[in-house]
């Protein structure tokens, strides 16, 4: 697991051997990526969920006009879950701040630049799938921290990470520290 970007959020691939249906993924299983520790919780979910027929993760696409740059662009999302009731759903997992259009300031900084074509890109990005998965008979959906709280994905936000090895700790030092104060130095 690593840790990258400006937000410093989680990454990683998902070892096949820690999942208890691997039958259930559809798609490449030796490199199932996750870019959030939500999107990994949600792993563990689908597989674990009984109504999860299959799942997949970032293994279908859709062309977009990608809105800052005028090209067409690919929009992998994060999700497309078969449920055994027949619905088939893909979905985006997002931080509920990014499903609402930033909060113009007073002056534009560059921060709020960033995050308006950020908003713009999500926005042609989801009404492209949306587009496509009305097209295809199946539903577009965002899942925030309030969804994953609901589905009792996301119980706590303080949660240990799954069947990840424990970082060892530090050895003690050799020098036990003291409460004397430190001698001056001689110059």
């Amino acid at each position: 697991m690593k840790r990258s970007g400006p937000r410093k959020t989680y990454k990683g691939t998902i070892d096949p051997s820690t999942l208890e249906h691997p039958e259930k993924y559809e798609g490449d299983l030796t490199s199932i990526v996750y870019r959030s520790m939500w999107e990994r919780n949600v792993m563990y979910w689908l597989d674990k969920n009984p109504n999860v027929v299959n799942w997949a993760s970032e293994e279908i696409y859709f062309y977009y006009d990608h809105p800052v740059t005028g090209k067409r662009s690919r929009y992998y999302p994060d999700f497309f879950i078969k449920m055994s009731d027949g619905l088939h759903r893909i979905v985006e997992v997002k931080p509920k701040k990014e499903t609402s259009a930033p909060v113009q300031p007073s002056r534009k900084t560059q921060k709020y630049m960033n995050e308006a074509a950020t908003w713009m890109v999500n926005q042609e990005k989801w009404r492209t799938a949306q587009y496509y998965a009305k097209k295809s008979n199946m539903t577009f959906e965002i899942w925030t921290e309030d969804t994953l709280e609901q589905f009792g994905i996301q119980k706590n936000p303080k949660l240990k990470p799954l069947n990840e090895k424990k970082q060892a700790t530090r050895p003690a030092s050799k020098f036990k520290k003291t409460t004397r104060p430190r001698p001056k130095r001689k110059s």
